[in-house]
């Protein structure tokens, strides 16, 4: 996991897509790995809470807010339509 100082120097538009990048791997997974879809889950929201402690999305966290909501129900298994999540992106 990258630290906040590091994460913090990434664009707006870097940061996004690194965790997009995780949430796309988590849906290539084969089904039958439920592990490691689950650890592209938690990398999903590691970076996610990175993001939401950036100076740079102060003014406006409810979108981070609503996207790390809809990853954890991924995670915990209230959801299971990760190309939906995705989309918010």
């Amino acid at each position: 996991m990258p630290d906040a100082f590091r994460w913090q120097k990434l664009s707006m538009r870097d940061q996004i897509g690194n965790i997009g990048a995780e949430l796309f791997r988590a849906a290539r997974v084969p089904q039958h790995d439920v592990a490691l879809a689950r650890q592209m889950l938690e990398r999903a929201l590691e970076l996610v809470d990175l993001t939401i402690g950036d100076a740079k999305w102060q003014e406006n966290p409810l979108p981070l807010l609503r996207l790390r909501n809809e990853i954890a129900k991924l995670y915990i298994g209230q959801a299971d339509d990760i190309e939906s999540v995705y989309a918010l992106l």
